[in-house]
């Protein structure tokens, strides 16, 4: 009896099997696969070229010319976007996306000067011109690749276009008492082209902060063109604005 109650104490000890590990689950990759809309802000610019041309030929006398005058411009830019990435291969990514600022670009030189005319006295003139982009946008594809699932570094190209208006502002006045002043201006609606880069980090599977870079050429529009002097003078002027654009942005994706 003293041997089976033994037993039977021995087969009612606790177990000191060790608890089945269970593996931890694992993050689930970031899928960067869908529509997104953003906002941006950054700062632009580089030059307003103003190339111009002129001719003369009245039968006798016969020339030619061009001559091209620049500004430098400078200003900030911000506005929205919206897009669509698709993440293919693994760590590849194609998309493409569309922007629109407002901008504050503009570039501006005033010239003025004094002096005297014999037997008319003293005299100022004065002149100022500038030019100004009041928008804006891209619309470009996209090509980049996932160093890991939260960043991307991508290459950047396609179509731009923008508005630019182009004013010119003169004024003259002598000691005799009079004066005049003159003032003209045109808006011009430009398209050209954009090329740069840049890197994208996913804050979480929604998220994601962006900079990029850049360069825009917007190509020429006519601001004057005309001809004097009976026809004999013809004469081209022109606008071209280029901007180099340094900006980040803020995107959210619907995935």
């Amino acid at each position: 009896m003293a041997l089976l109650g033994g037993a039977a104490t021995a087969a009612d000890l606790p177990t000191r099997k060790a608890p089945p590990v269970v593996a931890p689950a694992l993050p689930t990759a970031i899928n960067w696969t869908g529509f997104y809309v953003g906002v941006n802000g950054g700062y632009a610019g580089d030059q307003f070229k103003y190339p111009a041309s002129a001719s003369y030929d009245d039968g006798v006398y016969a020339a030619s010319g061009g001559a091209s005058a620049t500004l430098t411009s400078s200003g900030f830019l911000g506005g929205v976007q919206a897009g669509y990435n698709w993440q293919f291969a693994g760590a590849w990514l194609g998309g493409v996306e569309a922007d629109i600022d407002a901008t504050s670009i503009a570039g501006k030189i005033g010239i003025s000067g004094g002096g005297s005319i014999e037997g008319l006295g003293s005299a100022t003139a004065g002149a100022d011109v500038k030019s100004e982009t009041p928008y804006l946008g891209t619309a470009r594809a996209r090509i980049g690749y996932l160093v890991n699932d939260r960043f991307l570094v991508f290459a950047t190209g396609g179509f731009a276009y923008a508005q630019v208006k182009t004013s010119l502002n003169a004024s003259y006045s002598d000691s005799g008492g009079d004066s005049g002043a003159f003032s003209w201006s045109k808006d011009t609606t430009h398209t050209g082209w954009t090329l740069g880069g840049g890197a994208e980090y996913k804050i979480d599977k929604n998220w994601s902060f962006k900079t990029e870079y850049l360069y825009v050429d917007l190509g020429e529009q006519t601001l004057l063109s005309g001809t004097a002097f009976g026809g004999d003078l013809a004469y081209n002027l022109k606008v071209h604005p280029t901007d180099n654009i340094v900006r980040a942005g803020l995107n959210f994706t619907f995935n």
